[in-house]
């Protein structure tokens, strides 16, 4: 393999780790090797500063990505180095390096960032690597990473994500469904004609797979990415009609709603439908299992009824249709429907300050808003934020994606108190949240063509 083309991508966190005197403080590196050369079977970085040195060895598979960790970096210069075996650690031996890297110094800070770039050399006669190193701080929760999608000519606008039953995240685009692992690899698979273009939403189910809601009907996708469409079995009776909302209920069924037609309905695992009149013009985007076991979601009406929205909810057991009394107002719109982690339904809530068609609205205040037994609370959200979905995250915290601010927030339910954490690429048009498999929260980027993570801890 050549120098050009042999690469290891090494991407490293340093954390700053406080400790009380007399400790001296101290940083940690992550590192992880994201390519590993053709024929490499073990690493070693090296880190020296300050009087003190440090190294580490791993066995590495070629291709695939290894991790390991430097810990005890004192602040201060440090020169960092790395060489790679054509033979596994553990019988090292004598052997002599395939490649090594120039030493690069840089200054180790328990604050600031510093980047590392290691550019490795062919010490035999085959290979070479690029080997970088980023020490980015991490202090608890917010901080957030971006992953691109595959450059392959296709403009991809993901909007929804989930967690999937194999551990990894599921995202769709209008023409793809993808899968990324937490590490932040990506395979992805075109829909078959003709249901390009058609993707409206998609939620993980008992029965191993991911489902997906599309314009007409329902398909499925297998954990080896193959995609199942039924025109039989999976087709609403209406094929203009858009899936607005997927959610599993505790009965182990697929419960759905159709923006336009005001029904929403239930699909077994066996891709029979049963469509249920709501008795609304519009129910808002997500539909969720309360404690209860019925299926909640938002209800807007028509401006022209001159009705403000409601929660209503669909008894599984019956198919009952219930709308709960609301003292919402006609220049409201009502979305996002979820189960929070406190047991209460969470929902957008959006207010048109200037008039009265939420519909057609240039200024709207937005507020998150949660129902339980002892009643509706909201929190108002700023000025410039524009929520577009939330999920329930790992932490007990509420997370919502916001398109006004270009932000990444969290609601602390128990203090009411709302963090923004700024999405790095600028215009991301974030969509999509879910929580993920890691004890992050994963996210969509719609403009970008990027998936991001937030930690929450």
């Amino acid at each position: 393999m050549t120098a050009l083309r042999s690469c290891v991508l090494i991407a490293a966190l340093l954390t700053a780790c406080g400790h009380e005197p007399p400790a001296v403080k101290t940083g940690s590196a992550s590192v992880t090797v994201e390519l590993v050369p053709v024929d490499a079977k073990c690493i070693q970085i090296s880190a020296i500063g300050n009087t003190k040195s440090q190294g580490r060895s791993i066995d590495v598979v070629p291709e695939q990505s290894a991790v390991f960790v430097l810990t005890d970096l004192l602040p201060g210069p440090t020169a960092f180095s790395a060489v790679a075996y054509d033979v596994d650690c553990e019988h090292l031996g004598g052997s002599t390096p395939a490649w090594a890297s120039d030493e690069v110094v840089a200054t180790v800070s328990l604050s600031t960032p510093v980047g590392v770039t290691l550019t490795m050399h062919p010490v035999v006669t085959t290979g070479g690597a690029v080997v970088t190193i980023d020490f980015p701080p991490v202090v608890g929760p917010g901080v957030i990473t971006e992953f691109s999608l595959p450059a392959t000519g296709v403009n991809y606008q993901p909007f929804d994500i989930v967690t999937g039953p194999d551990g990894h995240l599921w995202f769709i685009d209008r023409d793809h469904l993808g899968r990324m692992t937490v590490e932040g690899s990506v395979i992805e698979d075109p829909l078959p004609a003709p249901f390009e273009g058609q993707l409206e939403a998609l939620t993980a189910t008992p029965d191993g797979n991911v489902w997906l809601g599309w314009v007409g009907g329902f398909g499925k996708a297998a954990p080896g990415m193959h995609i199942i469409f039924d025109p039989t079995e999976m087709k609403l009776p209406l094929p203009t009609t858009e899936v607005n909302g997927m959610a599993v209920g505790q009965d182990g069924n697929i419960w759905f709603l159709e923006y336009y037609g005001g029904n929403g309905g239930v699909v077994g695992l066996s891709g029979a439908i049963n469509e249920i009149p709501l008795g609304v013009d519009y129910p808002g985007q997500g539909i969720a299992a309360g404690s209860s076991g019925d299926m909640f979601f938002a209800a807007n009406y028509d401006v022209a009824k001159l009705k403000g929205p409601q929660l209503g909810l669909i008894q599984v057991a019956t198919g009952n249709v219930i709308l709960l009394p609301s003292t919402a107002a006609a220049n409201e719109l009502w979305s996002d429907v979820i189960a929070g982690p406190d047991g209460a339904i969470w929902f957008v809530r959006g207010i048109c300050n200037s008039g009265n068609d939420p519909y057609q609205c240039s200024s709207m205040t937005f507020a998150l808003s949660s129902y339980s037994g002892a009643g509706m609370a909201g929190y108002t959200l700023s000025a410039l934020s524009r929520p577009a979905r939330i999920c329930a995250g790992p932490d007990g915290n509420i997370w919502f994606t916001d398109l006004g601010t270009n932000s990444i927030g969290r609601l602390e339910p128990e203090s009411g108190t709302i963090t923004l954490f700024p999405v790095p690429t600028a215009l991301a048009a974030v969509n999509g949240i879910t929580a993920g498999p890691d004890g992050n929260v994963w996210f969509t980027e719609y403009l970008a063509g990027k998936i991001g993570r937030i930690t929450t801890r």
